[in-house]
């Protein structure tokens, strides 16, 4: 193989700096799948708008600023945490409640939280979740949110109420979108 030599270490390092180099890159990355998105769907915006209720290209934006909400939320609690003994018992309660509503923010998505925290539209964003989603109970072999589905992965699952819980992958749309066009 190229690059292997006969000392360990130097391999070891070598391999490290090119994971590394990867790692860094890496961070921008759903920025640029963000410009491709945009590229590709923004010009029939109006057709997956009536079709799905939301435009793809939102989707990866969505994922993207919320994780940034949940950052920005998880850094001002952090220092509110940080000077917890000077604050009232009120200031308590309410930062309890902040951190609380931060951390489920992570997994527990509903279309109010996520409108509030991408800037996207209530009911698009209500469609996103609603087409990406399997209802909770509905696979007698799904016994907790983590497992895999007959539908796949990475579906959410619609939970009681007006939340869902998120879990990692993709689903197709094409489906969905082939049906949608005009004959």
């Amino acid at each position: 193989m190229d690059g292997v030599t006969d000392d360990p270490a130097l391999d070891l390092t070598s391999y490290l700096m090119q994971v590394e180099h990867l790692v860094d890159r890496m961070h921008g990355y759903v920025v640029h799948l963000e410009e491709i998105n945009d590229a590709v769907f923004e010009p029939r915006r109006s057709l997956y708008l009536d079709v799905l209720g939301f435009c793809p290209s939102d989707v990866v934006r969505l994922v993207r600023r919320h994780n940034g909400w949940v950052n920005a939320e998880a850094d001002r609690l952090g220092r509110l945490l940080a000077s917890v003994r000077s604050l009232s018992d009120e200031a308590h309660i309410e930062l309890a409640h902040s951190f609380n509503r931060a951390l489920n923010a992570v997994c527990l998505w509903s279309p109010d939280l996520l409108a509030e925290s991408s800037g996207l539209p209530h009911e698009e964003v209500k469609a996103m979740l609603t087409l990406m989603s399997t209802e909770f109970g509905s696979q007698p072999d799904f016994k907790v949110p983590a497992m895999t589905t007959s539908c796949g992965g990475g579906r959410s699952s619609a939970l009681t109420g007006p939340s869902w819980f998120r879990r990692h992958g993709r689903q197709p749309l094409y489906p969905r979108l082939v049906a949608g066009l005009p004959q």
